[in-house]
């Protein structure tokens, strides 16, 4: 039996008349998975479609997070920068407290080393005004001089007879490196009119480097917590 075109022609018009045959003459034909890709295909795109609503809720959230992250970041950074101007606040009081509080126990926290301690001004040191006067010290020592924290005076207990003696102070909370310096600079600036003088650091705690350098120099080093 021959089929030509006209058959050909024949069955589609039969089959677009009849769908059930149509339906059938594919299940004969076509493979099983072939005959089930379509309805899976239907699931796929339900399936992409939900997935995308998915990440837009999921891009929202995002957002939200990164506004909020946003939110904290200006807060944290406005915190650090209360923080920063409570610890200049705090550094601006903390120094002259701590003079304060050294000039009024001076007696008991130099009496190791002195007869009858009391604060003097700079100015007290013997030689001190005639040296000025002089011409003795340039623009840039006297400027230092007159930043010493304080002056101690009394009978030096360690010389035999015990003759005055002025401690050059310099006061921080923590002594550090740069406060011993000053100090045995200042003692000696000072020393200069011909006064006896030694260099001298009081605080409440003192870092290692800044203990070496007053051992090493002989720096009078006092501090709060040991005095009873």
């Amino acid at each position: 039996m021959t089929f030509d075109g006209e058959d050909f022609d024949a069955l589609l018009r039969y089959l677009d008349a009849h769908p059930d045959t149509r339906d059938q003459l594919r299940r004969r034909i076509l493979d099983e998975q072939f005959l089930t890709l379509p309805a899976e295909v239907r699931e796929l795109r339900a399936e992409v479609r939900e997935l995308a609503s998915r990440l837009d809720l999921l891009t929202e959230d995002v957002r939200l997070l990164t506004v909020h992250v946003n939110g904290l970041t200006v807060q944290v950074t406005e915190l650090a920068l209360q923080m920063r101007d409570l610890a200049l606040s705090v550094a601006e009081y903390v120094g002259p407290m701590y003079e304060l509080l050294f000039r009024q126990k001076a007696p008991s926290l130099f009496g190791e080393w002195l007869r009858r301690p009391r604060v003097v001004e700079i100015d007290d040191v013997p030689g001190f005004d005639d040296l000025e006067a002089a011409g003795g010290f340039t623009a840039q020592e006297l400027r230092r001089l007159r930043a010493l924290d304080m002056v101690v005076s009394g009978a030096d207990k360690a010389a035999r007879p015990p003759g005055p003696l002025f401690l050059a102070v310099e006061i921080s909370r923590t002594i550090d490196l740069e406060d011993v310096d000053r100090a045995i600079e200042r003692a000696q600036l000072l020393a200069r009119g011909g006064a006896k003088t030694r260099a001298a650091v009081a605080g409440k705690v003192i870092t290692g480097r800044a203990k070496l350098r007053a051992d090493e120099t002989s720096t009078l080093v006092r501090l709060l917590d040991e005095v009873a």
